[in-house]
Parts: structure tokens; sequence; C-alpha cells
């Protein structure tokens, strides 16, 4: 797990040196062992995912800056315990950017409240169609939106 930080570093490295400076990405690669019931992570820059256990929702944003911005940038790694039934949800900025006419945007805040109520007992695509339909009934014009992508993981078991 802590070799995570290393093959962050050196990613970065590779993509600083081959990508124009105007250019960066963003980036989240976490590693899930089940057998002992942990997570370990690195977020570069990403929209910071959810980790839903019971009704408890919290952010995995331990890591560093975007990848490609300084040539030796380095990269903390995160660990959570993982549980039965806890979600994982990782997803673009296209969600919570979604706008209505007045420029409110969807915002982080919602996307917690309906990922943390859809994912008790529901199935992984049960929670992203709940996040879909709730961002579709909020935007003005969903189809004309930045992108939207989202992924959900429930853990089964653990050990």
């Amino acid at each position: 797990p802590l070799g995570l930080s290393d093959t962050m570093a050196q990613l970065n490295r590779v993509i600083w040196k081959n990508t124009p400076a105007d250019r960066f990405i963003s980036f989240f690669l976490a590693v899930l062992d089940p057998v002992r019931g942990q997570m370990h992570y690195v977020n570069a820059g990403h929209n910071p995912p959810l980790h839903i256990h019971g009704t408890r929702v919290s952010t995995l944003d331990k890591g560093g800056t975007l990848l490609g911005i300084f040539e030796h940038a380095t990269y903390a790694v995160g660990t959570r315990p993982l549980q039965a039934d806890d979600v994982l949800f990782l997803y673009t900025d296209g969600l919570t950017e979604a706008t209505q006419a007045n420029g409110e945007e969807f915002g982080l805040d919602r996307l917690r409240t309906i990922v943390a109520t859809s994912a008790s007992g529901a199935t992984a695509q049960h929670v992203i169609d709940a996040v879909d339909g709730a961002v579709d009934a909020f935007a003005l014009h969903p189809e004309l939106e930045d992108d939207r992508t989202a992924l959900a993981i429930r853990v089964r078991h653990v050990g």
C-alpha cells in the first residue's frame, strides 16, 4: 500500500514530462483488500469519492495535487476500514456542477444526501440510478451539461 505513493509520484513525473504545461489529469487510485477489510487510496486532485458506512458519509481526499502540474509532487496514502455493506461512490464534476436556470449548482451536499439515503441496503446500480435521477430532475438541460460519470461499489463481505 505504501508503494501507492511512489507509483503516483512516478506516474506524475511521466505525465509532467509528456504533457503540455497547460494540461493536467485528475486521478484516483484505490486498492481494495476485502480479506483484511481495508482500502488504501491516493487522490490526485480528483473530486473526492464518497465512502458510505451506515448513514455516515466521508470523503476520500488524502493524496496530493493534480498529475502533471509539478515535476516533484508527492502523494500521501489514505487508508479506510471496509465493512460489509459499505459503499464507495466515485464521480466527475458534471454531477455536482449541474445547474438550474438561476445558476444554482447541484453541489456536493445534495450528492452526499442522495448517495447516503439511496445506499442503505440497495445495490450499487440503485445508488447510481438515484443520483442520475436526482441530477436530471434538478438540472435545467441535463443533456447539455458537462459529462456525468459515476461508479458505485458495494462491499458484499469482508474477511
